[in-house]
């Protein structure tokens, strides 16, 4: 089994049970726990509390490329990237050496001072760009605007009152995936899209994700109001079920994060994809104008 592990779950016991399971297992750290642990002053002591499980299992623990640099492989490779692609050795080893000096930074008073310097550069840029809360609201906030307008007022009517249910939300995000796929693929012609929607992509699942977070505000509403770093950790989630949709499972406290890889998972399941259009087209024949006045006579 490999368990995608959210920078949430390392601390309890669920992980310590897994690791101490007699089943092999692999223990996958993305790139967005990093990245969640770097974001604070304290990212020392976050990490050393974080990665204290795994300090008897670091062998196990395999890292992940960034999110960007998945897209960027399948935007220049032109085919869709796998799991042993996703894994990458060399940043494996540095974060077994970082769990290493940071959990007995006693031992490697060189290693920590080195460690200290690199995250003194890497940090600013990092707050500046992938961990910017006004940055991931403004984001979230146009997304969900544009998919409000293209949808119609009906449509949000109907996600606001829970009329138009999960099947239905699933349903019409398939129906708008042609053309909501031309932005990331520009060149795509039908043919190219359908082969995409089979092939499932990183790219793919990533631009799902971003399709069901702006749904989930606009569902929910409060996005106006929301914290910036509410919706910043609602992207940060979002990208733990994107690693996970490629293992066998997520180890996440957070209910959005275990939502959206269940979601994923029926969106990217070909076999789903008739019923959730179906349902879709059942919401929207229930509220036209001929369905609500009714049987005549």
């Amino acid at each position: 089994m490999d368990y995608v592990i959210d920078q949430n779950e390392m601390r309890d016991g669920a992980l310590r049970r897994v690791i101490q399971r007699p089943a092999p297992c692999r223990l996958i750290l993305p790139d967005t726990s990093i990245v969640e642990m770097s974001k604070s002053t304290s990212w020392q002591y976050t990490m050393r509390r974080s990665f204290e499980p795994l300090s008897n299992a670091r062998d196990r623990v395999f890292a992940t490329i960034a999110v960007g640099e998945a897209l960027r492989y399948e935007r220049d490779q032109r085919k869709p990237i796998d799991r042993s692609t996703l894994i990458d050795a060399d940043i494996s080893n540095f974060v077994r050496e970082m769990i290493d000096v940071v959990t007995s930074s006693h031992r490697y008073p060189g290693k920590i001072v080195a460690l200290q310097k690199a995250m003194d550069k890497f940090r600013p840029p990092l707050n500046l760009l992938e961990t910017n809360p006004d940055k991931a609201k403004a984001e979230v906030v146009n997304l969900t605007n544009d998919l409000q307008n293209d949808a119609g007022p009906e449509i949000h009517r109907g996600l606001r009152s829970g009329a138009l249910n999960k099947p239905a939300q699933l349903g019409l995000l398939i129906v708008a995936l042609p053309h909501i796929l031309k932005v990331p693929y520009p060149h795509l012609d039908d043919m190219d899209i359908a082969r995409i929607e089979i092939e499932r992509p990183f790219t793919f699942r990533f631009v799902c994700l971003k399709l069901l977070n702006a749904m989930r505000w606009a569902r929910d509403g409060g996005l106006g109001s929301a914290k910036p770093s509410t919706v910043l950790n609602g992207l940060l989630d979002l990208e733990y079920a994107l690693v996970a949709s490629f293992f066998d499972n997520l180890l996440s406290k957070d209910k959005i994060a275990t939502e959206n890889l269940a979601d994923l998972k029926v969106l990217i399941d070909v076999s789903r994809r008739s019923a959730l259009i179906e349902a879709f087209r059942a919401y929207l024949q229930s509220r036209s104008p001929a369905a609500s006045a009714g049987p005549s006579g």
